[in-house]
Order: C-alpha cells, then sequence, then structure tokens
C-alpha cells in the first residue's frame, strides 16, 4: 500500500495524498474508484486499491478529483447517522481539511478535521498535537505545520481522528445538538447546525437558529426553542434554506465590516453554503 501512496505523493499535492488515504482507512476504495470512472478512467470499481487505481488518480485532474468525491460523498451521506463517527470525521476531512494547516490570519495551527488551537488550547488534541511537534523537532510555523503532514504515521492519525471526535461529541453533541440531531425530521437542517457551529460556534449557531423560527435569540438551547422547532410548520428542505440565508448574513457582515481580514473566506465560506443546500 505504502508504494502507491509514495507513488500519488510525486504527482498529486498533500490535500489528495491525504485525502485518499483516509478513504482507505475508512474502506471507502469504491468510492474513490467510482470518482475515477466517472472523470473518464478505465478502471473497475472492485474496493482493491492498486497500481490501476493509482495511476488513474495521477491522470485526472486534481480539482476534478476533489470536487468529484465531495459530490459522492453529499450524494451518498445519510444524514440519519449525523453523529456516526466515521460520518462526521468524513464531512469534517471535506469541509475542514484532514490535514494540519495555518490560515492566513490566524496565529497559530488548525489541527486535522478543523480544531483551531488558539480556541481549544487545553483540549487533549491540541496537548497531543503540540507533542507530536516537539517529537518530530518542528518549529510551530506556517512551513513547519505543513512539514508534520508529512511525518506522521498511521497510529498516530488514528489518534488525531480519535481525540478530534471525543472533542466534538462533547462540546457540541452530547447534551447539545444531540437534542435536535436525532432522528429524520429535518436531516439537512440538522448538518446545516453542525456545520455552522463548527465554524463559528455553537452559542451562534443556535442564535442564527432561533432567528430563523423566530424565537427570543440568547444563543441557548432550552425548551422554548425545542418547541418552536418542533411545532413550526416548515418543510425539512424549506427551514434549511432559511437557516443558511441567516448564516449567509453573518458571512456577508463579518466582510463589510472588516474587508481586510475577512474577504479571503468569502469563496470558502459560500462553497461551504451551497454544499449544504443554498444556491448562491
Amino acid at each position: 500500500m505504502n508504494k502507491y501512496i509514495v507513488r500519488i505523493s510525486k504527482c498529486k499535492s498533500i490535500e489528495v495524498v491525504l485525502r485518499v488515504k483516509d478513504l482507505i482507512e475508512t474502506h471507502r476504495e469504491k468510492l474513490l474508484q467510482t470518482a475515477l470512472v466517472n472523470l473518464g478512467q478505465k478502471i473497475i470499481v472492485d474496493g482493491i486499491f492498486g497500481n490501476q487505481t493509482a495511476r488513474a488518480i495521477c491522470k485526472v485532474s486534481t480539482n476534478k478529483l476533489l470536487n468529484e468525491l465531495n459530490r459522492l460523498e453529499t450524494s451518498n451521506s445519510d444524514f440519519s447517522y449525523t453523529n456516526d463517527k466515521e460520518f462526521i470525521l468524513a464531512y469534517l476531512a471535506r469541509e475542514e481539511g484532514d490535514y494540519y494547516h495555518w490560515n492566513k490570519n490566524e496565529v497559530t495551527y488548525t489541527t486535522p478535521y478543523g480544531v483551531y488551537k488558539h480556541a481549544n488550547y487545553n483540549e487533549e488534541i491540541i496537548k497531543y498535537s503540540d507533542n507530536l511537534i516537539k517529537k518530530y523537532k518542528i518549529k510551530e510555523t506556517r512551513k513547519g505545520i505543513k512539514e508534520l503532514n508529512k511525518k506522521l504515521i498511521s497510529e498516530e492519525r488514528a489518534k488525531i481522528r480519535n481525540l478530534v471526535y471525543e472533542l466534538y461529541m462533547r462540546k457540541y453533541f452530547d447534551k447539545r445538538l444531540d437534542k435536535i440531531l436525532r432522528g429524520n425530521k429535518y436531516k439537512h437542517l440538522k448538518l446545516s447546525i453542525f456545520s455552522f457551529s463548527i465554524n463559528a460556534g455553537f452559542k451562534r449557531a443556535i442564535f442564527k437558529l432561533q432567528q430563523t423560527i423566530g424565537c427570543y435569540p440568547d444563543g441557548l438551547l432550552g425548551p422554548k426553542t425545542l418547541d418552536k422547532l418542533n411545532n413550526i410548520n416548515l418543510s425539512d428542505n424549506e427551514l434549511n434554506i432559511r437557516y443558511l440565508v441567516n448564516v449567509k448574513r453573518y458571512y456577508d457582515t463579518l466582510i463589510r465590516e472588516n474587508y481586510n481580514k475577512y474577504h479571503i473566506y468569502k469563496n470558502g465560506w459560500y462553497n461551504r453554503l451551497r454544499r449544504l443546500g443554498l444556491k448562491i
């Protein structure tokens, strides 16, 4: 397996390499092969990652491959399993990246799956990441963080996945989002709330939900908010679109009030909204 990953690393970016490794580790080789076939590659969709699959990856456009994988993963997602470990990690890998990175205008790094160190300084995933930086004698800089991705072994990647999942379950799901994320009544809205929670914080995500459903916006997920949500006479799609419109207004306000800081995120934010169902 390693020889194929090495081969891909010579023709594709680290983002593609890590994406392929994640698909292999989560036993989704068929999804990868389906994406390649859809892009015109003549390979067999058998779930076996070998020379033909590796060669096909090198032949296709990087952007087209990533976009097709996004499309397939979105269309195949079962929103009734929103708090399933693999669903959460696959979604976050697509939206936040499954590799260490250091975004422009930020003071430090973000872990795979979107945990920003500055906002989660005392969390186990950050402590573990800091220890990895020390272990590999890497400087905590943009350049150093890129190098860290190349040095991680499979056991360390698995540990990162587990720690990130534990953090998200405790911080967003347990006794919080689980109150509204269970069941299928508002399956698309559920994912949008989770996505915006990761991006802007749980309280702000609930604040936007309350604005959407006409409830007093205090950012607290209490009985009045839940009662209003459960009795509102709107379809899942209608409510989801209204919620996303409010989220877009929030992004637009940030950009308008501090253009130099936030305009670089506009395309990424808008693409996230499009994938969640908003036509922009």
